[in-house]
C-alpha cells in the first residue's frame, strides 16, 4: 500500500481514512500477493496491520499456463486472455483471516478486488460483507488488445464478475457508471463510492514556478500516454514558455523521454509526492486507455492543483468542470491549456479553488455513502454516531480490516 504511487494503493490508504472519518477503528490485513512496504505500512498502522502469506496459483506459476495462454492469444482466442474470476485466490489466507476474526470479532469486512471474494466465506452471517470492486474486469482486455497494448493483469467472462460479486451483502463501485452496469446485471446493493482524498487545509497560492506534474504506476496506459505527451505536447509548451518544468513520479518515470524540462523522479516517498503536488502549477493525465476511476486527478485537486487530461484520463470524474478541470485529446488543446495556466496568474488561482471545491463536495458525497454502506441503511438523523457504530471494517488483499471503538 505504501508508498503510495499506484492508483489501488492510494485508493485503499484513503478507504481506511474514510473509514476512520466516519467512526471506525480499520486494521489492514495485507495479502502479500504484491511487493508492500511493510514499514511504512507498520508506521501507519501500528498493531492494526497485519501480513498474511501468499502463495501464488498454478495458473500463474505453471509454464504450461502461460505458454498456452500465449498461443491462444497469437492465435486470436479470446479464451486467451481470460481468467475464472477465483484463479489467483489463495484457500490459504482463510486460517490466518479466521484467526484474526476469532481476536477482533468484526463487524463489517471489506474485500478488495472480486479476485479474492471467496475470503467473504470465512465470515459468518453476523458479519456484514462488501466488495470494493476497483473496476470492471468483465472483458477487460478487449480495450487493451484494440489499441495494441498488452492485457493489463486480469480479465474474466462477465457473467462470472456477477457472480462473484453476489458474494457480498453490498458492493462498492469506483465510478457510477460501473454501479449502473452492475445493477442492470442484476445485483440489488450497488453504489458508487467514489476516492476520498486528503484535503489540504486549503487551494494555496499559485506556485511561482510554472511547473506541471504527472504521477503513475508503470503500466501500458500511463507509459503510452506519458511518451505522447514528452514528444506532443511538451515541445509545444517549451516553445511558448521555456522556463517551463514538468516532473514524472512513480514507477513510469524510467521510460520517461529525455527533453527539456523534463525531471523523472523514479519511485518517491509519501512526503516528496506532498511536495510535489503542493509546488505544481497543474497536474497532467494524458491516458487514452484504461478503467476504473482516474484516482490521481481526485488527489491533485485535493490539493487545489487543476488538472488537465484526456477524456479517458477523466474517466469516472462525475460533475467536475472548468477551470479547474480541463479535457484536452490533441497536442495542440493539451498544451493551449497548460500554457494558459501557466503564463495567467488570475486564471491559475481560479482554477485552484474551483479544482478544491470540487474535492471538498466529492469528499462529502462519498462519505455519506460510504457510511449507508457500512451500516446497511440510511443512519437516522436523529441517531448519534456512537450510538449505531457497528463494531468493525475488514478487507482482505490490500484490504481494510477494522475493529472498533468510535473515535472521539
Amino acid at each position: 500500500m505504501a508508498p503510495l504511487l499506484g492508483g489501488a494503493s492510494a485508493r485503499i490508504k484513503t478507504l481506511l481514512d474514510a473509514l476512520g472519518t466516519i467512526g471506525f477503528e480499520t486494521h489492514l490485513a495485507f495479502i502479500e500477493r504484491d511487493r508492500g512496504d511493510e514499514p511504512a505500512m507498520r508506521t501507519m498502522l501500528g498493531e492494526r496491520f497485519h501480513p498474511i502469506p501468499y502463495q501464488r496459483q498454478s495458473c500463474e506459476t505453471s509454464l504450461m499456463a502461460r505458454l498456452r495462454r500465449r498461443l491462444l492469444q497469437a492465435l486470436g482466442m479470446e479464451s486467451g486472455w481470460l481468467w475464472d474470476v477465483d484463479d489467483i485466490y489463495d484457500p490459504g489466507v482463510e486460517e490466518p483471516l479466521a484467526k484474526l476474526h476469532e481476536r477482533y470479532r468484526f463487524d463489517v469486512v471489506i474485500v478488495e478486488y472480486v479476485f479474492f471474494s471467496q475470503a467473504l466465506s470465512v465470515f459468518g452471517p453476523e458479519v456484514r460483507k462488501l466488495i470494493d470492486m476497483h473496476d470492471v474486469f468483465g472483458y477487460r482486455h478487449r480495450t487493451y488488445v484494440a489499441a495494441g497494448q498488452e492485457s493489463h493483469w486480469v480479465s474474466v467472462r462477465p457473467p462470472d464478475e456477477v457472480r462473484a460479486l453476489w458474494r457480498a451483502d453490498h458492493v462498492l463501485a469506483i465510478q457510477p457508471e460501473e454501479a449502473r452496469l452492475m445493477r442492470e446485471s442484476g445485483l440489488p446493493n450497488v453504489d458508487a463510492v467514489s476516492h476520498v482524498v486528503n484535503l489540504a487545509s486549503d487551494p494555496g497560492a499559485v506556485p511561482e514556478t510554472p511547473m506541471a506534474v504527472f504521477v503513475g504506476a508503470a503500466n501500458d496506459s500511463n507509459a503510452h500516454g506519458l511518451q505522447w505527451f514528452v514528444t506532443r505536447v511538451w515541445p509545444i509548451v517549451i516553445a511558448s514558455c521555456p522556463e517551463a518544468r514538468f516532473h514524472v513520479a512513480g514507477a513510469v518515470s524510467a521510460g520517461c523521454p529525455v527533453a527539456p524540462g523534463v525531471r523523472p523522479e523514479g519511485r518517491v516517498s509519501n512526503e516528496r509526492l506532498d511536495e510535489l503536488y503542493r509546488s505544481a502549477r497543474v497536474a497532467v493525465n494524458p491516458v487514452f486507455t484504461g478503467s476504473g476511476q482516474s484516482i490521481k486527478v481526485l488527489e491533485a485537486m485535493g490539493y487545489g492543483v487543476p488538472v488537465v487530461a484526456s477524456t479517458v484520463g477523466l474517466r469516472g470524474i462525475v460533475g467536475a468542470s472548468e477551470p479547474g478541470i480541463a479535457r484536452a485529446d490533441d497536442p495542440e488543446a493539451f498544451a493551449h491549456a497548460l500554457i494558459g495556466l501557466f503564463g495567467d496568474r488570475d486564471h491559475a488561482a481560479r482554477a485552484r479553488e474551483s479544482a478544491y471545491a470540487f474535492a471538498r463536495a466529492s469528499n462529502e458525497e462519498q462519505l455519506a455513502v460510504l457510511e449507508r454502506a457500512c451500516y446497511g441503511r440510511a443512519v437516522p438523523e436523529s441517531a448519534t454516531r456512537d450510538s449505531v457504530l457497528p463494531d468493525v471494517a475488514f478487507d482482505p488483499l490490500l484490504a481494510n480490516v477494522a475493529r472498533a471503538t468510535p473515535t472521539q
